[in-house]
């Protein structure tokens, strides 16, 4: 990993507006004071546990007015969002054994044939659905700690420190009206930071395919996992090769360059030992602040794919999530609950207009509740991410009438009434 670059030296080439993170990192709060901003080209580095760093990126909106709300997002486990430093292909490789790494671990094999790039790509959700929240706000990206950019050695790897490396980064950067997008377990880390951070901070959540409480592990998985998620085992390609997998629809073009970029991140020492740790770690601590983040009131939709095996019974799930996340006392149920037929653990990545368009009504109530003038234009949004979306899935139904049609149209549960 490439040492970032003082602040000072990351002014004179970055624009003011980014290098001015450095110096609101450095501004006396009691929150923020335990934190600092380090520069480095396109990405930044918060420290959030001495000098242990997450790695995170900051994208303007492309709107033409001011942005009204800040996405953050965050990626599920095993998944790295950073950038590649060159896009020139190393070697093109088939699939068979790959000669032995420099650092002596063992030979890992190919299960397609695909180009090594010389650094991870942009995770594929970030390329096909950051574009579209550009278009509503600034977007902050972020690499979970001891993965992508992020350093690793810090002491823990819970749905909690990521919570906590949220409301670092929230504060740190003094974000107002955030949208947290969060995928997988890090939706625990969402309901943790909503209850922490200020109230009014958070205001929505975007839950895709989340798991906010503790699910059983069957005895063979757990063991699965401790012994195969190893350097000697091939570790990173088998991580690779299930993160592929979840991706059932198979319309995502860059899967194969971004699949061998993150088994070059997870080779790399330590990482697997982060992905482990992530696996067993206990989202106790965050379903307990459930009753808090009810009492919050704030607007959020959940997203689900239905081939998602992450997930037992995926209707069964929804329904679970629903229960759960309703509190009749506040008012308080999902604003939608959609799951998109054919999508696996990354409905985002694989529809990501559909996906957008849920956004979109969730900004739409997020307006609605807060009465900000920005209510008709988000309607209008909406409704323009709906004709796309349609669109797209016309195009597809068109190319693969016995799949993309059905894959298009999701299931969708009633708003909710408050």
């Amino acid at each position: 990993m490439a040492a970032a670059a003082s602040p000072a030296a990351a002014s004179a080439v970055v624009a003011p507006a980014v290098a001015a993170v450095a110096a609101v990192a450095a501004a006396a709060s009691p929150t923020a004071a335990a934190v600092s901003v380090e520069l480095a080209a396109a990405t930044a580095y918060l420290s959030v546990d001495g000098d242990r760093r997450i790695a995170y990126e900051r994208h303007p909106t492309t709107a033409a007015a001011a942005a009204e709300h800040t996405f953050v997002c965050l990626p599920s486990l095993g998944d790295v969002r950073q950038e590649c430093e060159s896009r020139r292909p190393r070697e093109s490789r088939t699939c068979g054994p790959l000669p032995r790494r420099s650092d002596g671990w063992r030979l890992v094999r190919c299960t397609r044939a695909h180009t090594c790039p010389r650094g991870p790509p942009r995770r594929p959700a970030d390329r096909r659905l950051l574009p579209l929240l550009r278009r509503r706000g600034d977007v902050v990206t972020v690499d979970l700690r001891g993965l992508g950019g992020s350093d690793v050695g810090f002491a823990s790897y819970t749905p909690e420190d990521t919570g906590r490396d949220v409301v670092a980064l929230v504060t740190a950067l003094r974000l107002t009206r955030v949208v947290l997008v969060v995928c997988s377990m890090s939706g625990a880390s969402a309901v943790w930071a909503t209850t922490e951070l200020p109230a009014g901070t958070v205001a929505g959540v975007a839950f895709l395919s989340p798991f906010t409480w503790d699910h059983p592990i069957s005895a063979f998985v757990k063991f699965q996992v401790w012994a195969f998620l190893r350097p000697w085992c091939g570790g990173a390609g088998i991580w690779a090769g299930n993160y592929r997998s979840l991706h059932p629809l198979k319309n995502v073009d860059d899967i194969e360059t971004y699949c061998a970029g993150l088994q070059g991140n997870l080779e790399q020492a330590g990482r697997l030992d982060v992905v482990r740790a992530q696996v067993f770690a206990s989202k106790a601590s965050c379903a307990a602040r459930l009753p808090a983040f009810l009492a919050a009131r704030v607007p959020f939709s959940v997203v689900y794919g239905s081939m998602d095996h992450d997930f037992p019974d995926v209707a069964a799930e929804a329904r679970d999530f629903t229960a759960r996340y309703t509190a009749a006392e506040h008012g308080v149920a999902p604003t939608e609950v959609a799951v998109f037929e054919g999508a696996g653990h990354y409905p985002h990545t694989e529809r990501p207009a559909e996906t957008m368009a849920i956004i979109d009504r969730l900004l739409t109530r997020i307006a609605s509740r807060g009465g900000t003038a920005g209510s008709t234009a988000a309607a209008a949004m909406a409704a323009a991410t709906e004709a796309a979306a349609a669109t797209t899935a016309a195009t597809e139904a068109a190319a693969a009438p016995g799949e993309a049609a059905a894959a298009a149209a999701p299931a969708t549960a009633p708003p909710a009434t408050a």
